[in-house]
């Protein structure tokens, strides 16, 4: 592989040496079934590790050690999410409050459109 795949972390240079074994030995034709295999499982395994341990560190990030409870930017990220919903849901319902003068100002279109809606959840 190239320089631009290397890391600080021993344990992922070792990896990514040996998917570059692994890609050279694909290429060459001669393929072991037991390498690929261990290469793989490693792999795997340090991709999972690497997502639970950015999890945590998202999770730390925005919460309390001592409490569990959000932290100033935990509460300023959820305040923040619940007020796109917030705002989404009104638009929401303003569009279904003037849904009824929509459907009598174009009553044929509306019944092909709830017409289709039913077959759709018959399928």
């Amino acid at each position: 592989m190239t320089s631009a795949f290397t890391s600080e972390d021993s344990e992922l240079d070792e990896i990514l040496r040996a998917l570059s074994d692994l890609s050279k030995t694909f290429k060459s034709g001669a393929v072991d079934p037991v390498a690929v295999d261990a290469t793989l499982k490693r792999a795997a395994l340090w991709a999972v590790q690497k997502s639970l341990l950015d999890r945590e560190v998202r999770s730390l990030a925005i919460t309390d050690d001592l409490t569990g409870f959000f932290n100033r930017r935990g509460f300023l990220a959820s305040v923040t999410q619940q007020l796109k919903l917030a705002h989404r849901d009104t638009r929401i319902r303003r569009e279904f409050d003037c849904f009824p003068s929509k459907v009598a100002e174009n009553p044929a279109f509306f019944s092909k459109v709830f017409a289709s809606v039913a077959r759709f959840s018959q399928m």
